[in-house]
């Protein structure tokens, strides 16, 4: 543990990233003071070629290391390294993130709300990266394995105590490879605190990342920033502010939309939720209509379609929290990045399932808001349909009782 000024608060140097340049450290020999690492230990981690990297609640589906090493070990992905980070080859290899099957029964609809699920035990089935087969590289989330000796080479020059989401910084220098038949577990969240929580700080991150690029740290000492990117890195940063822009434009829309009192306001409001999820689904339909019969589409689709629109009724219920807690996030990394202060805060999906007492901080203000445009609705004579829709905004105190299933 150090003192970080600009933290005002003791904790881990750099967080994750201190610990893999900690453990970078020993394999290439450089010693460490802050542990005391016996002889044995040191000749063992200096034979180390890759290093897994996972998070608490991850688990492996079987053969999955062996094919991320085999990524890595192909003669064909050998990294080429130029002033930009690596131009050709892989220096981290990811795969499938899937939600772990157990994590997900303790919710009432898990196949709606986790989307597909896996046993840790079972093979996954191969599926395609849209990223990498456009682009050559994956997106790199935190959870793969990387060659420690391209990382120091690549990632040494990024600044200290600045970067809060080094995930995908990581990602856009070192090209992640994607492997598609093998697989990573995790946690769903296990209740919508957390849900909205996982929002704030993604959306943190997502800000001070997109800040990095477009200008440097707003703050006063630009001589902290991020070393020369390629266009696919850059690229794979800005990336990130579409889902950003998604989530804080949808509910502000929705509401105005329900305000102007339109019969048709439902329909247009309902589709902003629902889009992406048709979308998908038209999708999925013009692959399986060249390998299922109209008799077996007939069993599979309409479960499906009916799984299909309880994400998109969960999606409307806790949308004025998810807005809530992306503006906030959003502010709070701008104000933030202005001061050079806080930058790294940061408060674990663990934790945060452990402190379910802070729940009002996130659920409450949305509430509030959405009772306000409820009373102010039935004075101005909305029509019914309007009124529900604003109704269900006003349930996400209750979307725990509604979706959650009894322990």
């Amino acid at each position: 543990m150090v003192w970080i000024d600009s933290e005002n608060c003791w904790m881990g140097r750099e967080r994750k990233r201190g610990k893999i340049r900690l453990i970078n450290d020993l394999i290439l020999s450089r010693g460490c003071h802050d542990l005391e690492v016996s002889s044995d230990l040191m000749d063992r981690l200096i034979q180390v070629k890759y290093v897994l990297c996972l998070d608490e609640d991850n688990k492996l589906t079987p053969n999955t290391v062996q094919r991320l090493a085999g990524l890595l070990d192909h003669p064909s992905n050998s990294p080429d390294i130029d002033g930009k980070g690596v131009a050709s080859g892989n220096g981290i290899a990811v795969c499938q993130l899937i939600t772990e099957q157990s994590s997900a029964s303790r919710w009432r609809f898990p196949r709606a709300l986790a989307g597909a699920t896996i046993s840790p035990h079972r093979q996954p089935y191969p599926v395609g990266n849209f990223l990498c087969d456009w682009l050559g590289q994956a997106k790199y989330n935190g959870k793969g394995m990387y060659d420690p000796r391209v990382y120091d080479v690549v990632c040494r020059a990024l600044p200290d105590e600045v970067i809060l989401s080094h995930d995908t910084v990581e990602g856009a220098y070192l090209r992640a490879g994607f492997v598609p038949h093998a697989a990573i577990t995790e946690h769903i969240p296990s209740s919508h605190q957390s849900i909205l929580a996982r929002t704030e700080r993604w959306i943190r991150g997502d800000v001070q990342n997109i800040a990095l690029v477009l200008a440097g740290f707003i703050g006063r000492d630009f001589s902290k920033k991020l070393p020369k990117m390629s266009l696919v890195g850059i690229y794979f940063i800005l990336y990130q502010a579409i889902p950003l822009a998604s989530v804080l434009l949808a509910f502000p829309l929705a509401a105005t939309l329900i305000l102007r009192s339109s019969r048709f306001s439902p329909v247009f409001v309902f589709l902003i939720f629902a889009i992406g999820s048709y979308f998908r689904v038209l999708e999925n339909i013009s692959r399986d209509a060249r390998r299922l019969t109209w008799t077996q589409a007939l069993d599979i689709y309409p479960a499906y379609l009916g799984r299909i629109h309880i994400a998109i009724m969960h999606r409307l219920i806790i949308a004025p929290g998810v807005f809530f807690a992306a503006f906030g996030g959003a502010f709070l990394a701008c104000w933030r990045l202005m001061r050079g202060k806080r930058l790294l805060k940061w408060r674990s999906m663990a934790l945060v399932d452990a402190n379910q007492g802070s729940s009002g901080l996130l659920i409450w203000p949305s509430f509030v808001f959405c009772f306000g445009i409820l009373v102010f609705g039935m004075q101005r004579g909305l029509s019914p349909l309007n009124l529900v829709v604003i109704s269900m905004w006003c349930l996400l105190p209750l979307a725990d009782k509604i979706f959650l299933a009894k322990e």
